[in-house]
């Protein structure tokens, strides 16, 4: 199945008001357009590996035209039906030893991303089940005590309301083991786990 584990968590966890959604609907990052098909995505870009995640989606990694700073992993996933439905940037940080850079890349994110779409839709640290709403200041954010930042992850995720979302998701695991994730998601990404999730009970039914 579809990373759905990953996707659920974006889709129901974050807890978001209409009111606070951005308008309009996600574009695809890096110059690609939701929907295209691996062929035409192999046309533009360079595919170094891909991993097939189930019958009808597959994860490419892949060298874009322009590489924004810092980040060094790109992938996108492919589903045979809608085509291209996610990108995600990964930035690592292997000597980071008071999170500094860290913290640095995922306020900097935040403050392009709100600039562009506006705030977040909600900002969110699992750690300690602090759960902030549209009216969070990305200042803000500079005055939460540091070690909230050592014990997990905190994630902004920006709501589209005619579909697709973006989460920017900061995992700070040790000095040595740190990254920065910056993924978009299509609208056709629900459809996606609907249809697998409606499959999976038909499937269910068969040996009820």
């Amino acid at each position: 199945m579809l990373n759905l584990f990953r996707y659920l968590i974006a889709f129901f966890t974050f807890k978001v008001a209409d009111n606070s959604r951005q308008k309009g609907a996600l574009q695809a990052p890096l110059g690609l357009t939701w929907g295209l098909d691996i062929n035409e995505i192999k046309k533009e870009l360079e595919v170094v590996s891909e991993n097939i995640l189930d019958e009808r989606t597959t994860n490419f990694i892949f060298n874009p035209k322009i590489k924004l700073f810092g980040f060094e992993k790109y992938e996108l996933t492919i589903d045979e039906k809608y085509g291209l439905i996610d990108v995600t940037m990964t930035e690592y940080f292997n000597s980071d030893n008071f999170h500094i850079h860290g913290k640095g890349s995922y306020y900097d994110i935040n403050k392009i991303l709100s600039k562009k779409y506006g705030p977040p839709s909600s900002v969110r640290n699992p750690e300690d089940d602090s759960d902030y709403g549209a009216d969070v200041s990305i200042s803000s954010l500079h005055k939460k005590d540091t070690n909230e930042f050592l014990k997990n992850r905190w994630s902004s995720f920006y709501n589209f309301k005619l579909g697709g979302w973006i989460n920017v998701s900061l995992k700070n695991n040790n000095p040595h083991d740190s990254f920065l994730m910056l993924e978009y998601t299509s609208a056709n990404a629900k459809k996606v786990i609907y249809e697998q999730v409606d499959k999976e009970k038909e499937s269910m039914s068969e040996f009820l």
